[in-house]
């Protein structure tokens, strides 16, 4: 078992999630299309990949679309081109469209085929190509299981270009897809994953009921036992040596990617307070809110909606008896430490009269 920081891990390097991993692969053999879901560098990809080795190993044929450097449904469904052409081999000519591409393509590479394979994807047809690569799935020679990595961010990409309407039509397409597969006699399996929340995005553009046929699978973190036990074969494997802040650093790294500009500042500035004050309280809610009134559109809104990825995504959690009215504090003690050193020396209270400018402080 070697040290793995910011990768997704198999195999010798896959450690316990035993429970998990027989959860997910009964809901899959039942044919439901899973939504993993769960918060940053828990290892939702990790999982989903050693699952898929596991199946292999068991007859299945495993495929993965990463699709989080997509920003347009052509580019999605190219990225689904890419994970599927490995498997052309096994099918006629006539089965993989090769007049799409004007010529064979025995002698690309993933790589080339997948610039060759975009040029010929149009808003005109992509939802017909979609499909058409879908379906081949279903009539593969073995059950296949199919993970849509990164979904989400895929989304959040069209949501900042303004393409709400896009997203909404996305969602119903995809829906139909799946569905539509479940008629045949071997459906592909599907699991969506992604480190932002879809349910929260759905929800953002009031396109719940087009995620609803996905059945929700919320990864855990470890308990105190896995992770000793986790620490220790690592110990015994090589030897432990801290990283340093470059792990934690990616906590604010993916708040960047993923938020935007408006998020991002109301993201740190509500961690930055929960951080050093120990807490984000009702009170600093209405000061943040006042701060930015100015600045921001519909800011009381754009609060409410930071703080629920905050908590989705692992971040913050309520610590009030009642859900949802905070206050809310960190999930992690590590990670509260990290924020709080980075934000001492220059930070002062939301409620202290701070206003505009000043907060530019937090993002240096």
């Amino acid at each position: 078992m070697k040290p793995a920081t910011g990768r997704w891990v198999t195999g010798d390097d896959f450690f316990g999630r035993e429970v998990e991993l027989a959860q997910l692969e009964s809901l899959v053999r039942a044919g439901n299309p899973v939504l993993l879901t769960g918060q940053r560098r828990i290892g939702k990809t990790s999982i989903a990949r050693e699952l898929g080795r596991r199946m292999e190993a068991a007859g299945w044929t495993f495929l993965l679309a990463d699709v989080q450097g997509a920003t347009s449904p052509e580019e999605f469904v190219t990225e689904v081109a890419k994970a599927v052409y490995p498997l052309r081999p096994r099918w006629s000519r006539i089965e993989w469209p090769d007049r799409w591409l004007g010529r064979g393509v025995e002698g690309f590479n993933i790589s080339e085929f997948g610039i060759k394979f975009r040029a010929q994807v149009t808003p005109g047809n992509w939802r017909r190509r979609g499909e058409t690569l879908f379906a081949k799935c279903a009539k593969h020679e073995q059950p296949v299981l199919f993970v849509v990595d990164e979904l989400p961010i895929f989304l959040k990409h069209m949501l900042d270009k303004g393409n709400g309407p896009g997203v909404r039509h996305f969602l119903s397409w995809f829906r139909k897809v799946v569905q539509d597969l479940e008629a045949t006699a071997n459906p592909p399996a599907f699991i969506v994953s992604g480190s932002v929340g879809l349910e929260w995005l759905a929800r953002r553009i009031g396109a719940s009921d087009r995620i609803n046929h996905l059945h929700p699978y919320r990864l855990r973190a470890w308990s105190r036992d896995e992770c000793v036990a986790c620490f220790r074969r690592l110990a015994d494997s090589v030897g432990l040596k801290p990283s340093g802040q470059n792990d934690l650093a990616h906590y604010e790294d993916r708040l960047k990617d993923a938020m935007g500009r408006d998020g991002y500042t109301l993201a740190m500035e509500i961690l930055a307070e929960a951080s050093v004050q120990g807490a984000f309280t009702s009170q600093a809610e209405s000061s943040l809110e006042q701060r930015y009134e100015s600045t921001t559109d519909d800011v009381a809104k754009r609060i409410t909606e930071t703080i629920d990825i905050l908590v989705y995504d692992g971040y913050i959690r309520d610590d009030s008896r009642a859900e949802g009215i905070g206050p809310y504090v960190f999930s992690s003690n590590l990670l509260k430490d990290w924020w709080r050193t980075r934000f001492l020396n220059h930070y002062r209270p939301l409620d202290s009269g701070r206003r505009g400018p000043d907060a530019k402080r937090i993002l240096q």
